[in-house]
């Protein structure tokens, strides 16, 4: 209980204290629209059977995420992309132990080995598990190769290169 009201007593403090200093938080300017575009909040896209999957950024997240995903009836990855290639090997290995075929697109050791996973013509979705410096780049440059976008922790430093934050 006194938890609780420590809990409500802090928040109901935080809010007081808040209301002048509310106005120092920061916004993020947004960009305007060119003539004819708008938003995407209601899209929607025709099913996809089977969604082929590349994976860029195979680290601790990455790899956690190629297990996940193997788990997922209609989902099979088939590129998988890291900076080490160490960590395609691990990644492979995951879907061998899971009984899943090998990702037969494998992309390493060039910072920008990800462009190669975007224009695999076998991959419906790229799945972002990478720093979020480079979540952007990665994910513009996947859908103007026809690809649809999933980033694992939607992070960036910007509304794209002339928007910074």
């Amino acid at each position: 209980m006194k938890r609780i009201f420590l809990f409500i007593a802090l928040a109901a403090l935080l809010a007081a204290g808040c209301s002048k200093k509310c106005e120092n938080i920061i916004k993020t300017p947004v960009p305007a629209r060119p003539a004819g575009q708008q938003d995407v909040l209601g899209l929607t896209a025709e099913p996809i059977e089977t969604v082929h999957i590349g994976v860029v950024g195979l680290g601790m997240r990455g790899s956690d995420a190629v297990e996940r995903l193997s788990f997922v009836p209609g989902a099979v990855i088939t590129a998988l992309c890291d900076l080490l290639p160490d960590r395609v090997e691990s990644s492979q290995e995951i879907l061998a132990k899971r009984g899943r075929p090998a990702a037969t697109g494998t992309y390493s050791g060039e910072q920008e080995s990800w462009r190669g996973l975007c224009e695999q013509a076998d991959v419906d979705l790229v799945y972002i598990c990478t720093d979020w410096l480079n979540h952007y780049p990665i994910a513009m440059y996947a859908m103007e190769c026809g690809k649809h976008v999933a980033i694992e922790v939607p992070a960036a430093p910007d509304l794209g290169p002339d928007q910074p934050v």
